[in-house]
């Protein structure tokens, strides 16, 4: 099993060495719910991941040396009169010695190390894509408002301009006050939508930055630390199968 692990990982390793060539301007589209859940997923799992290796290398070597330390209580020199242990319970014991001494000699602290990191960067990933959500949705916000002033306006507009007509009602008849209102009103809610809309194009020029930022943190997550995962992972996989393939060697008779 150890061994096969190490050749997918180290599979992925060579995979994951590819992206070095990639650029955070290959694209350039924005961030999506649906992105900003996935890069969620990815953190849970790389963390999920790292624990779960710990806990397995952790409970496999304390699970093996609870089985040494009862294989020696019962093979331990007997009273007077018993029946001493066989040549093979003695062979079992001393195999499975060696079995927690090879699982002693090898560490996943640098596998755990660089899934860490790994989770880090696409933890930060996250916290920016969700400033990038951010600032698209106060965009999308001014926007709208812009459009709304803007319709209201245009309502505005054609009832004022409709007291200029020659038929109905003049605007002696109507009165000069309410004509300089309606014109305050015009040139008070045109004032409003140009304010909005230069607040939407503010945010449109933070949210173009914030999709750079997003798109080089994640280019530079996956170039500087993914690699390292699969290579750590591989040497480690590699390094257990053969520990333990050296055991089996000399517990030939206990096979």
């Amino acid at each position: 099993m150890w061994k096969a692990m190490g050749q997918h990982h180290e599979a992925q390793g060579l995979i994951a060495q590819q992206l070095r060539g990639l650029s955070s301007r290959t694209s350039m589209e924005p961030t999506t719910e649906i992105h900003h859940e996935a890069t969620r997923a990815v953190e849970a799992a790389m963390s999920s991941w790292c624990a779960a290796l710990d806990h397995l290398a952790k409970h496999q070597r304390d699970y093996v040396h609870a089985l040494h330390g009862w294989l020696r209580l019962t093979l331990q020199a007997p009273a007077d009169g018993a029946e001493a242990a066989s040549p093979f319970a003695t062979e079992v014991a001393a195999f499975v010695e060696l079995w927690g001494q090879a699982l002693d000699r090898v560490h996943c602290a640098d596998v755990v190390r660089s899934i860490k990191s790994f989770a880090g960067a696409v933890r930060s990933l996250y916290g920016l894509q969700s400033d990038e959500l951010r600032v698209a949705r106060r965009v999308s916000q001014y926007s709208r408002e812009a459009d709304r002033k803007s319709r209201t306006l245009r309502q505005v507009e054609k009832s004022y301009y409709e007291s200029y007509a020659p038929m109905g009602l003049s605007l002696w008849n109507r009165g000069m006050r309410h004509w300089g209102d309606d014109g305050n009103e015009v040139a008070q809610r045109r004032d409003e939508i140009a304010a909005c809309r230069r607040m939407a194009e503010d945010e449109m020029r933070k949210h173009a930055k914030a999709i750079d930022a997003t798109r080089a943190a994640a280019v530079t997550g996956v170039q500087g630390k993914l690699p390292a995962v699969f290579q750590s992972m591989a040497v480690f996989s590699a390094s257990l199968a053969r520990a333990l393939q050296a055991v089996c060697r000399q517990g030939t008779h206990v096979q």
